[in-house]
């Protein structure tokens, strides 16, 4: 059995075209977190003024610190997508706040490719938190020559080990999909479908063929 969470990693030489790529993917998931803010909101102003504010919904993060990532997946059981542009500089984030206490964070990286229940315990203002399922997945692009270089740099850990890896090319002169409008309306709609499917139970599987 596996947790449904998937870490990819766009590889494509510089022009390549990778942005374009990572905007049409995640355009319909910024409009789902868009729509979960804005009801979110809504919801917040219909509240009495000491009744308890409802945690705030995400689906996807830029930029974050591990700790900040505890705070949102402790409101976010379902987990989140963290979107970072630039593998080099997402690696380059893991322990920069904490220069005394090497490879910590991504120890903690390491375990939100897994999921699960974790317990954090903070010393800087003494609190306990406990998140339900400590993962998400992550999305991020590099170049070959980059990769080449970090590959010699990076521990063996298993972090990069973690993507799967979809590698791109150039587009051809006069190369098209003379139905793109249509495959991306049909992904858009599989997006919106897979986020309001609602699990049966604790104990949801899916079964999958040979």
């Amino acid at each position: 059995q596996q947790s449904a969470r998937l870490w990819v990693l766009n590889i494509a030489p510089s022009g390549g075209g990778k942005s374009p790529i990572r905007q049409a993917m995640l355009h319909q998931l910024y409009q789902l977190h868009t729509q979960e803010t804005r009801f979110y909101e809504q919801e917040i102003e219909q509240l009495s003024k000491d009744a308890p504010k409802p945690p705030r919904p995400r689906v996807i993060v830029d930029d974050t610190t591990i700790e900040r990532l505890s705070d949102v997946l402790h409101d976010c059981p379902r987990g989140v997508l963290v979107a970072v542009d630039e593998f080099e500089s997402w690696l380059g984030t893991l322990d920069r706040y904490r220069p005394s206490a090497a490879s910590r964070d991504r120890g903690e990286w390491l375990r939100l490719y897994d999921g699960g229940p974790h317990t954090v315990e903070r010393v800087t203002n003494s609190r306990s938190l406990f998140v339900q399922n400590f993962g998400v997945s992550v999305m991020s692009s590099t170049t070959p020559s980059t990769l080449k270089k970090l590959g010699k740099l990076l521990p063996e850990d298993g972090l990069l080990q973690r993507f799967l890896v979809a590698v791109g090319r150039r587009q051809i002169d006069g190369e098209r999909v003379a139905n793109m409008a249509q495959l991306g309306d049909a992904f858009n709609e599989t997006l919106r479908r897979i986020y309001n499917a609602r699990h049966r139970g604790d104990d949801s599987r899916v079964h999958m063929s040979d």
